[in-house]
């Protein structure tokens, strides 16, 4: 299986990103699954 390298690809739409990353995350991550149980 050959995979095309897509981060270092040019995108086909070119809107400037201003910002990224994560901001106020809590450990430890609870989430909730379909049975409304947290994992």
């Amino acid at each position: 299986m050959n995979l095309p390298d897509v981060q270092s690809a040019t995108p086909d739409t070119l809107i400037p990103i201003n910002k990224v990353g994560i901001k106020n995350l809590k450990y430890p991550i609870k989430v909730l699954d379909r049975a409304k149980g947290f994992q």
